[in-house]
Order: C-alpha cells, then sequence, then structure tokens
C-alpha cells in the first residue's frame, strides 16, 4: 500500500468502507485524481494534518468534500488539508467554518490552478481568484453572500483572468453583478443558472464588450439581456436560451443579428404568432436549431416559418403544443437544401395544415431530399406517408406514437437507402388494439417490390436495424430474403395479437442469417419465443420485457454464440428455467432486472 499510485476515492471513517485519514499519510507517490469524502468525521486541525496532502507531489486533482448533516465549524480542518503547491486542479464542497484556509484565502500556496471549484461556503473573505494567474476554468456555488464579483474584489485586476476560459454560477441569489479586468476577453464558455445576475436592470453588471471571445453562452432566467447586447459576443458559435421570452422576441433594431452564431437552442419560452419566425431571421449561419418545451397563447397558432438557407442541417422539436408549419411557398421545411436531420415531438399540430390532399398532390414537399435522418415521435398530426415520397436518401426513419398516420401515399423508393427503421405505436388506455402502420408498409412493399423499384435497388436491403409492432408483418419469406444480408437488429415492440410462431414464421426467421439481437417488448399476448432460435448462428443478444405470457423457454435452448440475455419480470416458471440456464452456462450474461 506504501507505493500505491492510484486510489480515487477515500471514504474517511465510514461503517464498513472507511478508514482513518491518517492512514492517507504513507501514501506519498499517490497521483491523478483523489476523492476524499466524509471530512466531517475529521474533528481536529491536528488529525487532518496526518494526511500528509501537501507532500504528494504527484497529485493532479484534489476533491474535498464535507457531508451535509454534521458539518464541521471548525475553520482550521481545512487549514490541515493543505495540497502540495504543483495541484492542478481543486474542488471544495460544503466545509464550513467562517475562515476560508491561508493557504487559499491568505498567503495563496496553490498558484498553479488551472481548475477551482468552491461550493457551499460561508466564508467572510473569497479566495484572491485574480492572483490565481493559471487558472482557466472558475465555479462558485451556493455562496450565498456574494453579490458582486469583478475588479477589486476577490484579488480581481485589471490583469486577472489571462487564462480563464470557463466561469459557472450556480444558486448565488445575491449575485448581482459580474464585471470581469481586462483579460476576462479570453472566456469561451459562460453559464449562469438560476440567480439574479442582472436582477435589476442592464447596468453594466456584464460587461459584453470585454466577452467578444466567448463562443458558447448558455442563459436562463434572465430577462434583462437583450439582444442588442448579445450582439457583442462577436465570437459566439452556440447560445442556448431558457425562459427568456422577453429577451428573444422584443423589438430591436433590424439590424441586430448574429452572423457567427451557428447553434440555437430555445426552451420554456412563451411564443407569439410570428415571434419565432421573425427571430430566425436574425441567424443566418445557423446549422442546429433545437425547440424545447415552449408554449402558447391560449388558442393561438404559431407558425414557424424558417429562412432559406444551405446551412442549416439539424432541427429539433419537442412538445410546442401550438406550432404549425405553413403550407403557402416557403413553407413546410422544403427550403433548407442541407437539412440532414429533423426530430419533431410531441407538438400535437405540426403538420395539421398539410392534409392528407394536399401533400398528395403538391408538387412542393414537406422536406427536402436532402433528409437523411427523421424521427416523429408522439404526433398526431401527421396523416399520410405521402409528405416523405421525396426522402430517397434517407438512411434512419423513426414514426413512434403517429396515431392518424397512413400509408396513403406511401413510396417504396424511399426505403431503398434505410439502415434504421422504428415504426410502431404504445396502446392507449382506451384502444388497446390499435392500427399497426407496419402491418400496411411491409405488405405493400411484398406485393410491389418486384414491380416499384427499379433494378438495383431494393426496399430494405440496406436495412442493419428494425424495430416495428407486428411480428407477422416482418416474419415472411420474401421480406426476411431481402432482410436477411445485413440486418443485424431486430426488435417487435407493442404486438398486441401474436400468440405463437407459425411453421411460416420460423422458417422466415431462418432466413435472417446475419441477426445479432433480437427483442420482445411488451407482447401482450405472445405465449412462446420461436422454437429455432438454437438455429441463429449469429445471435448473440435476446431481449425479452414486458411479455407476462411467456412461460418457457425454447425447449431447444440457444447456441453458445448467445452471450446476453435480458429478461426483466418474467413468470416464476420462466425464472426457474433461467435460473438453471444460467448456471449450467457461466459465460452467458444474464439481466433479471
Amino acid at each position: 500500500m506504501k507505493y500505491l499510485q492510484r486510489l480515487e476515492e477515500y471514504h474517511v471513517k465510514k461503517r464498513d468502507i472507511g478508514f482513518e485519514l491518517s492512514e492517507l499519510g504513507d501514501l506519498t507517490d499517490l497521483g491523478g485524481e483523489l476523492k476524499i469524502f466524509n471530512l466531517e468525521k475529521v474533528a481536529t486541525r491536528e488529525e487532518a494534518n496526518k494526511a500528509k496532502l501537501m507532500s504528494k507531489r504527484n497529485m493532479e486533482k484534489l476533491v474535498l468534500a464535507w457531508g451535509m448533516v454534521q458539518r464541521t465549524t471548525r475553520s482550521d480542518v481545512l487549514e490541515g488539508l493543505q495540497p502540495p503547491s504543483n495541484l492542478k486542479a481543486l474542488v471544495i464542497k460544503n466545509p464550513g467554518g467562517s475562515i476560508g484556509p491561508s493557504w487559499l484565502c491568505g498567503n495563496i500556496c496553490v498558484n498553479y490552478l488551472k481548475s477551482l471549484h468552491i461550493e457551499g461556503v460561508s466564508w467572510g473573505i473569497l479566495p484572491p481568484f485574480g492572483q490565481l494567474m493559471q487558472l482557466e476554468e472558475l465555479t462558485l456555488n451556493n455562496i450565498p453572500s456574494t453579490r458582486r464579483f469583478g475588479p477589486n474584489f476577490g484579488g480581481v485586476t485589471q490583469k486577472s483572468f489571462s487564462h480563464l476560459k470557463k466561469v459557472e454560477f450556480v444558486d448565488m441569489p445575491e449575485l448581482v453583478e459580474w464585471v470581469g479586468g481586462a483579460h476576462v476577453i479570453c472566456f469561451q464558455r459562460l453559464q449562469a443558472s438560476e440567480n439574479k445576475l442582472i436582477s435589476h436592470g442592464y447596468r453594466g453588471a456584464l460587461v459584453f464588450d470585454n466577452l467578444d471571445k466567448v463562443e458558447d453562452m448558455s442563459i436562463e432566467e434572465m430577462p434583462h439581456v437583450s439582444l442588442t447586447d448579445l450582439q457583442k459576443l462577436s465570437s459566439l458559435t452556440r447560445l442556448a436560451v431558457k425562459g427568456c421570452e422577453s429577451m428573444l422576441f422584443s423589438e430591436v433594431e433590424e439590424g441586430v443579428i448574429f452572423p457567427s452564431v451557428q447553434q440555437l437552442e430555445i426552451s420554456d419560452c412563451r411564443l407569439t404568432r410570428n415571434s419565432l419566425t421573425k427571430l430566425l431571421n436574425r441567424f443566418p449561419a445557423l446549422t442546429e436549431f433545437h425547440l424545447k418545451f415552449s408554449s402558447f397563447e391560449v388558442g393561438e397558432e404559431a407558425v414557424l416559418q424558417l429562412p432559406s438557407s444551405n446551412l442549416l442541417s439539424y432541427v429539433k422539436i419537442w412538445c410546442c403544443k401550438n406550432l404549425v408549419l405553413p403550407v403557402a411557398d416557403g413553407g413546410g421545411l422544403h427550403d433548407l437544401s442541407s437539412l440532414q436531420e429533423v426530430e419533431i415531438r410531441g407538438c400535437g399540430k405540426m403538420f395539421d395544415r398539410w392534409s392528407m390532399v394536399e401533400a398528395r398532390t403538391r408538387t412542393s414537399k414537406f422536406f427536402p431530399a436532402s433528409l437523411r435522418e427523421l424521427n416523429i415521435i408522439d404526433e398526431s398530426s401527421i396523416q399520410s406517408m405521402a409528405l416523405l415520397t421525396n426522402l430517397t436518401s434517407l438512411t434512419h426513419l423513426t414514426l413512434v406514437n403517429c396515431d392518424n398516420l397512413t400509408v396513403d401515399g406511401f413510396d417504396p423508393l424511399i426505403t431503398c437507402s434505410l439502415k434504421e427503421l422504428v415504426v410502431y405505436n404504445s396502446p392507449k388506455a382506451d384502444d388497446e388494439i390499435h392500427l399497426s402502420v407496419a402491418d400496411v408498409l411491409f405488405l405493400q412493399v411484398a406485393t410491389r417490390m418486384t414491380k416499384v423499384i427499379p433494378a438495383g435497388g431494393s426496399s430494405f436491403q440496406q436495412l442493419e436495424k428494425l424495430e416495428v409492432d407486428s411480428i407477422s408483418a416482418v416474419l415472411v419469406g420474401p421480406i426476411c430474403s431481402l432482410l436477411a444480408a445485413n440486418l443485424r437488429e431486430l426488435g417487435f415492440t407493442y404486438d398486441l395479437w401474436m400468440e405463437s410462431f407459425t411453421e411460416e414464421q420460423e422458417e422466415a426467421l431462418q432466413l435472417l442469417t446475419s441477426l445479432q439481437c433480437l427483442k420482445f417488448g411488451n407482447c401482450l399476448r405472445l405465449q412462446s419465443l420461436p422454437e429455432g432460435l438454437h438455429c441463429l448462428y449469429t445471435l448473440y443478444e435476446l431481449d425479452i420485457i414486458g411479455c407476462p405470457e411467456i412461460m418457457s423457454l425454447p425447449k431447444d435452448g440457444f447456441l453458445a454464440s448467445l452471450e446476453h440475455l435480458r429478461i426483466p419480470e418474467c413468470s416464476i416458471d420462466l425464472m426457474v428455467q433461467v435460473k438453471e440456464l444460467e448456471a449450467s452456462n457461466p459465460d452467458l450474461h444474464i439481466r433479471l432486472l
């Protein structure tokens, strides 16, 4: 133990796993990161001194953590935990006491710190941060008495922070002002969360002119910051805003543009009819746009009309209940010529204006042909697959819980490049038996694949992952023949009809000679597994989840290639068989939880 070089965690006097702090004293070769917990168990500075932390010159990061219960009130314990002078990263959590250690708050002895995290302290005097000339990251968390941070505070001078790249203030309700010195321009990331960073209006509390190197900014509940302020962050490439609609949607000059912002994330904002469209025109260089959990005035639809762009490649829209995309020219997402990935989840009205008839007859399409990944989840407003007819480059398609979706207008050409397809509906409380889109989709492919698909390209031949809610739709000879070459993962989720496998279905399953992972999930009536699983030579993972009627494993068992079996919440009879299988196959990893 004396020559131990790595010890990531050390629990002081904790029952069963704890040790005396003095036992660290002889471990002079310790390096890397050391986390010491339960320091509230240490009563005196003399006891702390015995850890001899100052002598551990190979240590790079030190975490000193006190528990919230029975927290020590003596300041001298932390005084005795002085780290080596060449330490690179220091974290201090909940130490108690009213005075900080002299080696940090007085005559600093850790001048080479690059990262400092201080949390839960009530020190009358904070460390002179400005004297830590190598500091790159600073986090202050739960220091309620701090009101101002800037020149002449905490040792900060106009020459401070020449290397600082990240500063984070968390849970500091009294903080009203941050004014950096001249060198704060080196910041690359600024995060202010759940605090009153500007509590009485913008009066220079954030000196935006000094933040022109900030690249990544997250703002939460800071309504008094304006877009005009943020425009001064000329290097900004990512902006995340939560709950600041007055900042985003207030009237500002037309010239307020963000030419360098590539990623924009907006959440928890109340939108009005055209406010979002106006905002997005200020971000001409966007490559990624995320909109989440944004609400609207009662009864009012909000229109999203994204400006034409050859840069925007990723759009994610979650839980925006009244958001609609217009049908008029420029509506939809069709004019985003570089769009690669779209995710729409739980909005409810997104496709309302694109009725089945319009979608089938219009020459313009909802999505651009460039799209490669499309995920539509919990979206009842999409009614027709005709909206997807031009997406012949799709590699990933997910349609989950799109309750009103039909295959009306479906074109098998969109399946030729697919590598991943997920299509299923989960039952609702009042709708136990639901329509399976996969049933109709695969039936059309099976009957039309020789007539519609041109030579050199067939539906589903590139599929590597497939998850649907109909076993009978997939386990037919023609479909499995198409899937045989590349299908690695096959999942059946919420098949509420299937009870047992026919001979034809067993034979079709054997055609899947590349299958590695097979999953049955929430197939509530399924009473047995396929008997031919022992013939799938490539199968190494089998999941059986939420299938309460399955009472036994296949009588011929599994091949040795099976490495993982997951079967939680199974019947007692099945549990007994699984335990026997586990005893006879020690290399098989079985998960019952």
